[in-house]
């Protein structure tokens, strides 16, 4: 529990200096995406012109690790997660003369995730709620296409366990 306390202190301290920097407003719009590698649909709404709320349903694929999911191979599940976004280099790329459409950038997080195992799953398999914060970045493919990756370390709860987990994600898709 003190690591995932000290983690978000780290993670809130970083954003508060983030902040502090000389930063060139980015105009933004929220965006509808269509992720392949789930499949899942997100939708990550405009706060400002570096804060946005991302949310995402889905089907994930999953390795099992720690706690009693030690020795499972694969597992499946729908999801659902919601997650406010910093992007804390978007007039940076902007004056480098890279693309910042579509929120094309790194970005900090809070992740919050329900993985709700008991909908397809006829194995004894629970439901899993993870919180933790992340450390993101994503990127354009054309004019129509997105990559984003994300790492962190979060708390995994369920009926029977509590523990520290990593939080990975990645996603391929199409941008609506």
């Amino acid at each position: 529990m003190r690591t995932w306390i000290l983690s978000l202190g780290i993670m809130l301290i970083a954003i508060s200096t983030l902040q502090a920097q000389d930063v060139e407003p980015v105009e933004q719009e929220s965006v509808l995406r269509l992720g392949l590698l789930g499949p899942n649909l997100e939708y990550e709404a405009k706060l400002s012109n570096t804060v946005t709320l991302d949310s995402e349903a889905g089907l994930t694929f999953a390795f099992g690790y720690g706690g009693n999911q030690i020795g499972t191979v694969f597992e499946y599940a729908l999801y659902t997660s919601i997650r406010p976004r910093y992007y804390y280099n978007l007039g940076k790329r902007q004056w480098e003369g890279k693309s910042v459409h579509h929120y094309a950038g790194n970005y900090v997080s809070l992740t919050a995730t329900a993985v709700l195992h008991e909908v397809l799953s006829s194995r004894d398999e629970q439901n899993r709620f993870i919180l933790g914060p992340t450390w993101g970045l994503q990127r354009n493919i054309g004019d129509r296409w997105f990559f984003n990756f994300e790492i962190g370390a979060g708390l995994v709860t369920s009926e029977e366990e509590t523990y520290l987990g990593p939080i990975i994600g990645l996603d391929i898709g199409f941008q609506l």
